[in-house]
């Protein structure tokens, strides 16, 4: 995917033989997407400072691969937002018979207030995580809820 690569796809959907190939109209439903602002990591360091945040990546997501999130808090940790205090690690779902493997996790604490801050992904999941990983993500956000740790 390329610097403006965006373009590319819608362009591709309008041309007239590709319509014509996939048995499409060219009224299409007059959707849209645009951006309703800036990106999220933005809003990282002052929401960092108030609440505990949980940020998660499935390890199979193509639309959001897990490494472009990892180098995003990589850059709050290097401009001083977050402190690592535990390192790379894996965690586990609780099965009645075993621990299963669930991701990979890195906890941090915020420099300003002390909360926590987890980054972890989940094995095997895409972009919609529950879909993919339903009991992982059960289990992540009853602790992340509960205030456990990873």
């Amino acid at each position: 995917w390329t610097c403006g690569g965006d373009q590319l796809l819608p362009q591709f959907f309008q041309d007239p033989e590709v319509l014509k190939a996939l048995h499409l109209s060219e009224m299409g439903s007059g959707f849209s997407y645009r951006m309703s602002g800036p990106a999220s990591i933005t809003l990282y360091p002052f929401l960092a400072s108030k609440l505990r945040m949980l940020v998660y990546s499935g390890s199979a997501d193509a639309c959001v691969p897990y490494v472009g999130t990892e180098e995003s808090i990589d850059m709050l940790e290097d401009n001083g937002v977050i402190e690592m205090s535990k390192a790379w690690h894996p965690w586990y779902v609780q099965s009645a018979q075993s621990s299963i493997p669930a991701g990979y996790a890195t906890n941090y604490k915020t420099k300003e207030g002390g909360k926590d801050f987890t980054f972890l992904t989940i094995r095997l999941a895409g972009h919609m995580v529950p879909n993919f990983q339903p009991a992982a993500a059960l289990d992540f956000f009853t602790r992340f809820l509960a205030g456990e740790s990873f």
